[in-house]
């Protein structure tokens, strides 16, 4: 891979190696810039080789077995790991017609519970996840119900900002 840097010792990978790599993965799957970084950050604090998950999930994307399998991935070996997971990604944002937020949290509670979550809650899907599935598809900055916040400060003070009562 075009991140694996080679040494005496044989060939390693860094972090900037992989993040410029993961860029460019977000540019092939036309992913917001940052998206599959925020995603390993998610996943393993951008770690190379994170223990197991409790559920069962492996390396730094922490697929499942059966995902890495069905993508012909060895999920141990980083960088089929980074492939298998943004091929993964790329397949649910697909499935969820370019909803990132969808795809998102479909990646951390599976396809099958946020398809019958949107079946029975419709837009509103995301306030009836886990906790843990709302809080991963805002960390990773995935909008929910068409809202998006982006907030620019440019005069070197702070910024506060309150919203409340929106609608949708």
């Amino acid at each position: 891979m075009e991140w694996l840097q080679p040494t005496p010792a044989g060939v390693t990978a860094t972090k900037d190696s992989a993040r410029a790599y993961l860029e460019k993965r977000d540019a092939k799957f036309g992913f917001p810039k940052g998206t599959s970084e925020r995603l390993w950050q998610t996943e393993s604090s951008s770690n190379f080789y994170p223990p197991i998950s409790p559920k069962g999930a492996i390396g730094p994307l922490q697929l499942m077995p059966d995902t890495a399998k069905q993508y012909g991935a060895n999920p141990w070996d980083p960088s089929q790991n980074f492939n298998a997971g943004t091929e993964y990604l790329s397949d649910l944002t697909k499935r969820y017609r370019g909803d990132l937020a969808e795809a998102l949290a479909a990646y951390n509670w599976g396809p099958g519970n946020v398809d019958a979550a949107i079946r029975q809650h419709g837009k509103d899907w995301l306030a009836y996840a886990p906790t843990e599935t709302q809080n991963y598809v805002m960390k990773q900055g995935g909008r929910a119900n068409g809202v998006d916040v982006n907030i620019y400060n440019n005069t070197g003070g702070s910024a506060v900002v309150t919203a409340s009562g929106l609608a949708h």
